[in-house]
């Protein structure tokens, strides 16, 4: 169980990467090191590690006596995989090589927007980026700046960055509906400069137009420091491949692909954004103590490749909390809170370690199910739906039908393949719209028939 919002974590490697990793994460916040397994007698930061209480051991099972909830299994070890699904407790993740690549990137990822924020303190955004401001108008500190332009992380304003500087007519007409305020600018670096005078809360890169790179947009809106701490969805033309998306890591909230997404998908992002970014520490979510959306969307990318190459099988599951914004407004945040640590806390002991959990949205959660069949995946569907039913939830009974439920939606990689992750994503949020027209608390399965038992309104 994660306790106080931090997550324990044992690694298991200590070789290059091994030591690399535990002397990024050793002061990470909401990252406390349980352990280390070295069995070739290779680590090197044997005083630093004596000197935190961390143990460094060969013994397997001794290790999993401190209850990780994240195992890192580096393949350097040379400790087999089913040694550690053995030992692990129940709840654990196990994160490879490439899940550890990511953690890695996007720490550092991080600590370079702090470190550029440091430095940029002391200049005025005119020094820093080129743009000629006065000091009253735009607050010259990084931080500062974003704290006022999205007080308590309401998003308001937001900036669409692509192309000619023309937004396409659908989104600035699907943004303006809901209520936000767009500007649109060129690629141009001096063209963004001058967009820093709106006070973005968000930022849409706009990547449809041929030729335009996201990962050089992003660098130079990390570099600028009025737009440094503003938050990044992408709106890409076609599948980003892997490099794109590795190079990414740690500068965009998520990549929306334009022919698979409906407008509602992009609405519901932004207002996910506003539930619970305020609550990030580091790489969590600190209400659930899980990974968020990127992370998702990461480890989803690196599994499609994986069963494209090696015809493993995979499934993903979205759980979609019914009627959470009116059960919130009858018991408060505080009690919405304790419900999105129930559920994630249920997720962590019922699915395996080499499954992939994440807080996906202020109400929604994500699951990969690697190497599970349809059937399999439908039990893990059924066994979150009978929880969400018969907890007793405080407060519960302030709703109109006294419990709270879920929309659940599961895609097996079999019936979609070969797509990108937003189109799986995408059409599994198509089910989620459906689960919800018949009244939520049901589940659909992509390429099935309703079972009449799940399709039952568990309201009535």
């Amino acid at each position: 169980m994660v306790a106080e919002g931090k997550i324990r974590v044992l690694i298991v490697g200590a070789g290059t990467t091994g030591t690399n990793l535990f002397t990024t994460i050793i002061d990470e916040p909401g990252v406390v090191v349980t352990g280390i397994v070295d069995r070739k007698n290779e680590f090197s930061h044997l005083d630093l590690a004596c000197t935190r209480g961390i143990p460094v051991i060969s013994d397997i099972s001794e290790a999993m006596r401190a209850a990780p909830d994240i195992v890192f299994h580096l393949s350097e070890s040379d400790v087999p995989s089913s040694e550690i699904t053995m030992h692990k407790p129940a709840k654990a993740e196990i994160i490879g090589d490439g899940g550890i690549h990511f953690f890695l990137t996007m720490i550092h990822q991080v600590r370079r927007r702090i470190i550029r924020g440091v430095h940029l303190s002391g200049e005025t955004i005119g020094e820093s980026t080129g743009l000629q401001a006065e000091e009253t108008d735009m607050p010259g500190k990084r931080g500062e700046y974003h704290a006022a332009a999205c007080e308590g992380g309401k998003i308001r304003n937001i900036l669409c960055i692509g192309g000619d500087g023309n937004v396409p007519e659908w989104l600035r007409e699907t943004l303006e509906s809901a209520g936000y305020r767009v500007t649109a600018v060129k690629t141009g670096r001096e063209d963004m400069g001058k967009a820093a005078h709106t006070r973005p809360d968000l930022i849409i890169l706009d990547l449809t137009f041929p030729g335009t790179d996201g990962f050089e947009l992003s660098r130079s809106l990390e570099e600028n420091a009025a737009t440094a701490d503003i938050p990044i969805i992408v709106l890409a033309a076609k599948d980003v491949n892997m490099e794109t998306r590795l190079k990414l890591i740690g500068r965009t909230e998520g990549i929306l692909q334009k022919s698979c997404f409906a407008e509602e998908d992009l609405l519901a992002h932004i207002r996910d954004l506003e539930m619970t970014r305020p609550f990030r520490s580091g790489l969590l979510d600190t209400v659930s103590g899980l990974f968020g959306r990127p992370y998702f969307q990461i480890r989803l990318a690196q599994e499609i490749c994986r069963a494209d190459r090696y015809k493993t099988i995979f499934s993903i599951l979205m759980a979609d909390l019914d009627d959470f914004d009116p059960y919130i407004q009858a018991n408060g945040m505080d009690c919405g809170h304790i419900c999105i640590r129930k559920i994630a806390d249920f997720l962590r002991k019922t699915t395996r370690g080499s499954d992939t959990i994440v807080r996906y949205g202020g109400d929604q959660f994500a699951l990969l199910l690697a190497s599970a069949t349809e059937e399999a995946s439908r039990i893990v569907a059924q066994r979150l739906l009978s929880f969400m039913e018969s907890y007793r939830f405080p407060g519960r009974e302030k709703l109109a039908q006294g419990i709270l439920t879920a929309s659940i939606a599961v895609v097996h990689y079999n019936r979609v393949s070969p797509c990108s992750p937003e189109e799986m994503i995408s059409r599994t949020q198509q089910l989620l719209r459906e689960a919800k027209r018949y009244g939520g608390g049901n589940i659909r399965i992509y390429g099935q028939p309703a079972h009449a038992a799940e399709m039952m309104n568990s309201r009535e």
